[in-house]
């Protein structure tokens, strides 16, 4: 019941040149193969489709169509005032049987900048989703929604209930007034006070900074730190959170939508006239009280609300496993949450749409088969998964060559420790012989204690018909290296 993805982030450390070399020459005989590939094979990659919804108030609506499944979801991102890309990387494995719709909301991400405060009421917002259905011709829409997102999905909702098919509310704000609910919302508490004066400081300079993407880095990996079970997983997250224009993430209009409400709004008497299945999904370690989220629960007629343990305000990255069978099963069927016990993520590759949907199941089913090996304490059964010419980039460590000296890199890892691994794949692209995947891996102790997490590249190579790891490379999200990748002597010279 796992899943996976990546993209490296390379720290310094011994071999460090030598592995960049390395991995330089592995991408381009990889993208070499590829290029020649394509004259021969069919390319598998995600589909992906972008464009702009014309308004009538002449916004543009900037959206991002991916995969194309026959039934559809549109997803809302939060904020207000943030944009699809945050979003967009971290859903992506929903996108293997079904199409999903991102738009940046007026005033966010490539979207119009609106400056009129007159036009930024919900009721812009809303109409401007209707404007989305219509424009992908969507009978009725399934819609998940994040943070704010969730809010304005149940708004959709009110206002256009037969329209409507169901709800997917991620971590949503309270459907009543701030109070009493907000008073116990106190997220910058979890920031120790020397971190909370620089995100204060960069906050300041931001909007004049001569980098304000490096000023947006900087501010959100520490406000971030807030809102997740574990700090660290700030840096797991594949979505960009700063990948938007600065000028309208920084805009101070966003505001004016929550202010349009009033102080007193209360949405929960509107949603008992509702009759649609509605799925609710909370990470307890999620600053946003729970008293409030429930009140989502306790009005709708027809839901059900999930605590995800050990998660924050992004459990579609800090728990997975949980995250991803819950919402499959529940847009499949909803009355199939009943039966918990019985998810099953990912699905069997024989009931995968298309080839490329076939293949991703693949790849992660020999993902599942190393992480079978890890829990065993498996070292032969973990290399199976390697070619016999395999190169294994870690860590500050030298590039490892074969199998033996991957043999030897598992059972010193067993040796200190390590009990457990999760992979999530987050892209694969290639053709049917050769591919990348990119993803990221937990990796835990036997208590469940998280011993090192971060992200990963494989070159997998189709060998007597089944992937192997042809290239592997990952490398860590931890402020410190953990000790698991201390290697004197583990025989990885020449």
């Amino acid at each position: 019941m796992k899943i996976r993805f990546s993209y490296p982030v390379y720290r310094s450390g011994s071999g460090f040149s030598q592995a960049i070399k390395t991995f330089s020459v592995t991408v381009l005989l990889l993208f070499s193969v590829l290029a020649k590939g394509q004259e021969t094979e069919d390319y598998l990659e995600m589909p992906v489709k972008e464009g702009f919804i014309s308004l009538a108030d002449s916004v543009k609506l900037h959206y991002r169509s991916v995969g194309n499944g026959k039934d559809t979801l549109v997803v809302l991102h939060g904020g207000p005032g943030l944009h699809l890309n945050y979003l967009d990387a971290d859903l992506r494995p929903l996108a293997l049987s079904k199409t999903l719709i991102f738009y940046d909301q007026r005033t966010a991400g490539k979207s119009t900048l609106v400056k009129d405060t007159t036009r930024l009421r919900l009721q812009d917002y809303v109409e401007d989703l209707e404007a989305v259905r219509q424009y992908f011709d969507i009978g009725r829409l399934n819609l998940m929604g994040h943070s704010w997102g969730g809010f304005l999905a149940a708004s959709y909702a009110i206002e256009y209930p037969h329209k409507t098919r169901s709800l997917l509310l991620v971590e949503p704000g309270p459907p009543p007034a701030y109070k009493p609910f907000f008073e116990d919302f106190q997220p910058t508490g979890r920031i120790d006070s020397l971190r909370l004066k620089k995100m204060n400081r960069v906050a300041e300079t931001w909007a004049d900074s001569e980098n304000p993407y490096k000023n947006c880095w900087d501010f959100f990996s520490i406000f971030g730190r807030a809102y997740t079970s574990n700090p660290e997983y700030v840096k797991q997250a594949w979505g960009g959170i700063c990948n938007s224009p600065q000028k309208v993430l920084n805009s101070p209009y966003r505001k004016y939508v929550i202010g349009s409400l009033g102080k007193e709004y209360d949405l929960r008497s509107k949603l008992k006239e509702l009759d649609l299945p509605v799925l609710i999904i909370y990470g307890k370690d999620d600053p946003l009280p729970i008293g409030g989220v429930k009140q989502w629960n306790e009005a709708f007629k027809n839901s059900r609300m999930v605590v995800i343990e050990n998660s924050g305000h992004f459990p579609y990255y800090e728990k997975p496993d949980e995250f991803f069978p819950l919402v499959t099963s529940f847009l499949e069927d909803p009355d199939a949450l009943a039966q918990a016990d019985m998810l099953v993520w990912p699905p069997a590759a024989d009931s995968a749409a298309t080839e490329f949907s076939e293949t991703w199941w693949e790849i992660t089913s020999a993902n599942s088969r190393l992480e079978k090996a890890i829990a065993a304490q498996d070292s032969e059964l973990a290399t199976e998964n390697y070619t016999e010419d395999a190169i294994f980039l870690i860590p500050t460590a030298p590039p490892m060559k074969g199998k033996a000296q991957i043999d030897a890199f598992f059972k010193d890892n067993f040796h200190k420790g390590v009990r457990s691994a999760e992979f999530q794949t987050l892209d694969i692209e290639g053709t049917e012989k050769i591919l990348s995947e990119a993803g990221r891996y937990v990796l835990r102790d036997e208590k469940g204690e998280i011993l090192d997490m971060g992200k990963y590249m494989v070159v997998w190579k189709k060998v007597d018909g089944k992937w192997r790891m042809h290239r592997d490379m990952f490398n860590t999200s931890m402020n410190t290296p953990s000790e698991l990748y201390e290697f004197e002597d583990l025989g990885v010279s020449e």
